[in-house]
């Protein structure tokens, strides 16, 4: 475990394995490309999509909030969740539910620069006294997937959905 003030070297380690893999990939080196980001995705799941899918063509424009507005809300949406009325902006969202005196929540959000979409998931049931569900728990550091392309942003939204279903939610309605 690692504390507030301190890095997370797993997660470092994983990044940087991703940066040499990509570095790799625009140079043509495709399978070495691939071991890289498979051992990225080992350490880190946050670089599964990535590992997957490294390598497949994909021309389209990466565009976040369409996916996220396609995959995602809906899975909320069935789930009770309610989108927070300032809705969706590139891909960020506030979503809501109230289980007895329990308030689950979930933010998610993207990372422009990074690209990544990462979710914060947490519980309360006095506004003061938050609890966030550990991501680690997942092998996804830090509960953000990678992409790099528009499909894999489209993968990257279903795996999210199955990380909610498998993990989350359990941990949401175990209080």
């Amino acid at each position: 475990m690692y504390g507030p003030n301190e890095v997370n070297e797993v997660a470092t380690r994983a990044y940087e394995l991703s940066v040499r893999a990509d570095r790799l990939l625009d140079q043509g080196d495709l399978a070495q490309a691939k071991t890289l980001m498979t051992e990225a995705a080992m350490i880190d799941g946050t670089y599964a999509v990535r590992a997957e899918l490294l390598g497949v063509p994909d021309t389209r424009r990466v565009r976040v909030n369409p996916a996220v507005k396609k995959l995602v809300v809906p899975f909320l949406t069935d789930a009770g969740f309610l989108q927070n009325p300032l809705g969706l902006a590139y891909g960020d969202g506030i979503f809501e539910r109230s289980r007895g005196s329990n308030t689950h929540f979930l933010f998610i959000s993207r990372t422009k620069f990074r690209q990544v979409l990462g979710t914060l998931a947490g519980r309360y049931s006095n506004p003061s006294d938050v609890v966030y569900f550990d991501w680690r728990l997942t092998n996804v550091q830090s509960g953000a997937l990678a992409y790099r392309t528009q499909r894999e942003v489209e993968a990257v939204c279903t795996r999210l959905t199955e990380l909610l279903a498998q993990w989350v939610f359990p941990w949401l309605d175990s209080r």
